[in-house]
């Protein structure tokens, strides 16, 4: 009999993050261009990946985030770890242009109103990737991908 932590492991790894399950941000190639994009947490090992398509880089990150923000995927925004950090750098005294040097060093500001999100937010820069997908590879991607065909 499998533990229950075995259990757990093996649930999340097989079932919710294969590497052919993919967050389709839109499925309808509106852009110019595809892009994979992969969001760390910040805890654990895992990223959640999400393709999108759009024009552009800033594009294709702000139609992820609001997707994220529709879609419940609030460990991927880290909006209250830098409320915090800024909160930790005022109290030992830095300037506003400090505080802005030290957080943008570690999260990127995406502001996802123009592409149906709410409001900005923040993500980790670390082990955040981004990378374009050309015509060959979207094909393998549809065609492995369980979310894709299940939508």
């Amino acid at each position: 009999m499998r533990s229950i932590k075995e259990y757990i492991i093996s649930e999340v790894w097989n079932n919710k993050y294969e590497k052919s399950d993919y967050n389709w941000v839109n499925k309808d190639e509106d852009g110019k261009q595809c892009y994979l994009i992969q969001i760390w947490s910040g805890k654990g090992y895992i990223l959640s990946p999400f393709v999108v398509f759009a024009d552009d880089e800033e594009s294709a990150l702000e139609r992820t985030v609001a997707y994220c923000e529709k879609n419940d995927f609030p460990d991927l925004i880290q909006d209250e770890d830098v409320e915090s950090y800024k909160k930790e750098l005022e109290s030992e005294g830095k300037s506003e242009e400090e505080i802005e040097d030290e957080i943008s060093k570690t999260y990127l500001y995406v502001d996802p109103t123009m592409e149906g999100g709410d409001e900005p937010h923040y993500l980790y820069i670390e082990n955040l990737h981004l990378k374009k997908i050309n015509d060959i590879q979207l094909s393998k991607m549809r065609m492995n991908d369980n979310l894709y065909h299940n939508k």
